[in-house]
């Protein structure tokens, strides 16, 4: 569970990232540029988002920020696919220890119909 809550807190800084991306391809023009922030190319760089590098910089013009947003929304994407697969896995451990938890209840009472019928019998 607090693997959950830690994916679900790195897709809620993602989503942060896309917003400023966005934001930051609305301020650039075709030729005009502006800069990524270090600490959102560190944030790529650490969860292996792919972002434009061209110039060698961090300077990006409308369609480079266009390739970075592609990136980041392909990452948002694939890791709300890994947390899905996760929900689907804890669901199915739920209905495991439901079925165990029924099977022993079932065991305990047919348990005790056979002490009640031994003990009617003396």
């Amino acid at each position: 569970m607090l693997e959950m809550q830690s994916k679900q807190s790195e897709l809620a800084q993602a989503r942060q990232l896309l917003a400023k991306m966005k934001e930051l391809q609305n301020k650039a023009g075709d030729d005009d540029c502006t800069e990524m922030p270090a600490d959102m190319a560190q944030w790529l760089d650490n969860h292996g988002v792919d972002y434009d590098r061209t110039g060698n910089d961090l300077r990006h013009n409308k369609n480079e920020w266009n390739i970075n947003i592609e990136h980041l929304n392909a990452w948002i994407q694939n890791y709300n696919s890994s947390i899905e697969l996760d929900m689907l896995q804890i669901q199915s451990l739920m209905n495991k220890r439901n079925q165990s938890l029924e099977m022993a209840s079932n065991i305990m009472k047919k348990s005790t119909e056979a002490k009640e019928a031994i003990l009617r019998n003396i």
